[in-house]
């Protein structure tokens, strides 16, 4: 077997080896900021860029000879890489490009110091990039399908907070203790400017620890301590910068009150995004006053911390709701199709989950017939039976979206087609004959259930009509 087969069909080998080489690229880059922060340490390395420029050069080596291997076997451009993986290698070229830039920058307008270094267009640049590049695992296991999230998955969703948390340092509670006593015994600011400044950070990053573990929530379902581990080792090379390593409870205690809301809540049947933002942007903010009080003593007063928990659990349940609605994993989970009832809502996700479940059962009369859908309308009365008639109502609504005029909906008819009614082969072997990439293949594939959906309300809903009439 060929070395670029022999990877290509071990995509979370891939997904392994990118994930350690962006281990070794974040870390490169704290290295650098931890230089900034404490100038004149001692080094461990003989340049302070050495392991973030290795790591970027290994990255990039690695995904640019499997692109180059994958297109001499006669691959087109866009399938040279596994999907996910092709926006890391465009990642790791923009960032290359944003650093040479760096350089004839520095030249024009000079390094800066602290935050204006920090916040330069070319680190700019170079910092959003480096959070394409190792978020790369999460997007290819998307965009395989991969139900659970891997080992490798986590700790890039960790790495990609860090990430962020490395853009925003000038903003992290983790970092400047505005609330510690000794940051008001030492007198750097106004008491009223280390308060809004000490505020303004908590809430930033419990924002930021909320949007990414709601990230996983939505499309992996998850293993208990997931979320604790993420949010613990996003927090490790943070806390590396001043060495406020006692802080490490915080994080890690938010994460598992995450994982408990989500069990709660995918128990209940419920929208876990609310809960599960509220208990890790709340719990994040009480542990950390609870860990400053207990090692130095705190400088705020209690109706201000606890004014500032309450805003943070706000903005995370808020964020929750806005970006998280009721999951359809969750629904698949603890929602028996025998529960659940057709219904006309265009937004709900049962009608397509009820769609699909009976295009798998079309030869299983037995199972077909059971199918709430066997009830529908024009079906249920059918002259062969009702799985006789559902059967036939839903060959010919795919067919009819076969026939669209639409391309993108006539693709998606030709999905299902393909896959459910002349079972030509695998999701693989569908996506080669009609030549989709596999995130398309599963865009096309909700897209045809949902057509199938609203197909059979205009089929029923005429065949109820006519019956009315009579």
């Amino acid at each position: 077997m060929r070395s670029a087969d022999w990877i290509n069909k071990r995509p979370r080998t891939i997904d392994a080896i990118v994930t350690a080489l962006s281990v070794l690229f974040l870390f490169g880059g704290y290295i650098v900021a931890w230089d900034q922060v404490k100038p004149g340490s001692i080094h461990i390395f003989p340049s302070d860029q050495i392991v973030l420029d290795a790591a970027w050069l290994l990255l990039t080596a690695f995904l640019a000879a499997l692109f180059l291997l994958n297109l001499r076997q006669g691959r087109p451009p866009n399938h040279g890489l596994p999907p996910g993986h092709g926006a890391t290698l465009i990642a790791c070229g923009v960032f290359g490009v944003a650093a040479l830039v760096e350089t004839y920058w520095q030249a024009i307008f000079g390094f800066g110091n602290g935050t204006e270094a920090l916040l330069s267009p070319p680190h700019l640049v170079m910092a959003t990039a480096g959070a394409v590049v190792v978020s790369g695992p999460p997007r290819a296991a998307a965009a395989r399908g991969e139900e659970w999230a891997s080992p490798a998955t986590l700790v890039s969703a960790a790495l990609l907070l860090s990430a962020l948390s490395f853009v925003t340092q000038f903003a992290h509670p983790l970092i400047d203790l505005w609330a510690a006593d000794r940051a008001r015994r030492s007198a750097v600011a106004p008491e009223w400017m280390m308060q809004n400044l000490g505020a303004a950070s908590v809430l930033i990053q419990a924002t930021l620890s909320v949007a990414v573990t709601l990230l996983l929530v939505r499309g992996f379902r998850l293993r208990p301590g997931s979320l604790a581990l993420v949010l613990g080792l996003a927090a490790v090379p943070v806390l590396l910068l001043k060495q406020t390593w006692y802080l490490l409870p915080a994080p890690i205690l938010a994460g598992a009150a995450g994982d408990i809301a989500l069990f709660t809540a995918r128990r209940r049947g419920a929208a876990a995004g609310a809960p599960v933002g509220a208990a890790i942007a709340a719990t994040f903010t009480g542990v950390y006053f609870a860990d400053l009080s207990l090692t130095g003593g705190l400088a705020w007063s209690f109706q201000l911390q606890a004014g500032i928990v309450l805003a943070a659990g706000l903005l995370g349940w808020l964020l929750g709701r806005l970006t998280l609605p009721a999951s359809p994993q969750a629904v698949e989970q603890v929602t028996p199709e025998s529960q659940m009832g057709w219904t006309r809502d265009p937004q709900s996700i049962v009608r397509a989950q009820l769609v699909k479940a009976a295009l798998e059962t079309l030869d299983n009369p037995a199972e077909l017939g059971s199918s709430p859908l066997a009830q529908l309308p024009g079906v249920s009365g059918a002259p062969g039976g009702a799985a006789a008639g559902l059967r036939a109502a839903l060959i010919e609504v795919v067919g009819e979206v076969a026939s669209s005029r639409s391309p993108r909906d006539a693709e998606a008819g030709h999905l299902l087609l393909d896959y459910y009614v002349k079972q030509v082969g695998s999701h693989e072997v569908v996506m080669e004959r009609l030549h989709l990439s596999r995130p398309t293949f599963y865009r096309r594939l909700q897209r045809g259930l949902d057509l199938v959906a609203e197909g059979l309300d205009d089929l029923t809903g005429f065949a109820a009509a006519v019956s009315i009439e009579k």
